[in-house]
């Protein structure tokens, strides 16, 4: 947190923050007001920021975690639509990430299709942690993978990962 006590420093930090058309790098305004003294004369500029350089810092991290993890992981809205797809998925599934994103996860694995009388990942109850499942290619062949689903809340919406290995896959 920076903090200005001449005011004119101020002015020309928010001024050239402004300019910029962003905060500084790694900073996000959360709220900004300006400061006037009793005569209601401009004397500064009351900006609040949020530090997400750490925040970026994770979220890089997680992302080369999902490009080189040897398995295949998808991530599947509430609505049961696929919306994100890691290079192994890619290569196991033979989808294209822009193929598959966007259209629903029983066009990849039928078995979690959504029926007629709702289902769909919501209602998936295994017994144990992993599941043998019947995965379709790109190519219409079926290839048979074990499959583990978690669920996680995301901003209040659940959210659902899917990693699938080949089933000849040790």
């Amino acid at each position: 947190c920076k903090t200005y006590s001449n005011p004119d420093e101020a002015r020309e930090a928010v001024a050239r923050m402004l300019a910029a058309g962003s905060p500084p790098r790694g900073l996000r305004l959360l709220s900004g007001s300006p400061m006037h003294d009793v005569r209601a004369e401009p004397v500064g500029t009351f900006a609040i920021y949020h530090d997400v350089t750490e925040v970026s810092r994770q979220r890089r991290f997680l992302e080369a975690l999902l490009e080189v993890s040897p398995e295949a992981i998808v991530t599947v809205d509430p609505s049961d639509i696929v919306r994100s797809w890691n290079p192994a998925a890619e290569q196991l599934f033979s989808w294209t990430e822009s193929e598959l994103v966007g259209r629903p996860i029983g066009d990849l694995i039928p078995a979690l299709a959504v029926s007629e009388d709702g289902g769909g990942l919501h209602d998936v109850r295994w017994e144990e942690q992993e599941h043998m499942v019947e995965a379709q290619r790109k190519d219409s062949a079926t290839v048979p993978v074990d499959v583990s689903l978690t669920s996680t809340s995301v901003r209040g919406v659940e959210m659902f990962t899917l990693i699938a290995r080949d089933e000849g896959t040790e």
